[in-house]
């Protein structure tokens, strides 16, 4: 229990210091990112299937929140996929941005959940969500929503219940 309530104190400290200027950005490899966070949830429960493209996936961001916000994602596509499944990451570069499509398998987000899953604290169907032993705070995409803005981004999530969710995040090249 102590554990998740610290888990839970970092998330809320770090929706409350997203306040970053300019100036904390810099040159970020968002490829260099994904395998790292990739690595990290490499434990044989999932596979992972990466279409990124060969010359570098370069932007003005911020690091560690960047990575902050593939944990989440890349965190959820596992905790919401069955055993088993392929996890894929696609990247497309245009001149002036960078989109990436983070797919998963598995139940899904009900149409009625959809349009609240961005909302701190939200948390989907509760009966599934307890009865399958997933735990959380409904903080995560709240968080990735706030990183994803604070880079003047857009991310949504679009879902087929019983068959797969899509989260797709839209960054500017160029901060």
């Amino acid at each position: 229990e102590v554990d998740r309530l610290s888990a839970l104190s970092n998330t809320l400290l770090k929706l409350s210091r997203n306040q970053l200027t300019s100036a904390d950005f810099s040159k970020v490899n968002l490829a260099t990112i994904i395998k790292k966070v990739i690595k990290l949830h490499s434990n044989g429960t999932h596979s992972f299937s990466t279409s990124i493209p060969k010359q570098l996936v370069v932007l003005q961001g911020h690091a560690s929140s960047l990575t902050e916000l593939f944990m989440i994602l890349i965190d959820n596509a596992c905790r919401y996929s069955p055993a088993g499944s392929t996890i894929s990451i696609i990247a497309k570069q245009k001149s002036q941005s960078i989109t990436l499509m983070i797919t998963n398998t598995g139940k899904g987000v009900s149409p009625e959940d959809l349009p609240h899953v961005f909302e701190r604290f939200y948390r989907g169907d509760k009966s599934h969500t307890s009865a399958s032993g997933q735990q959380g705070y409904g903080l995560g995409l709240s968080l990735a929503k706030q990183i994803v803005t604070l880079h003047k981004g857009e991310i949504s999530l679009t879902s087929t219940p019983n068959k797969q969710t899509v989260a797709t995040i839209t960054l500017p090249k160029n901060h």
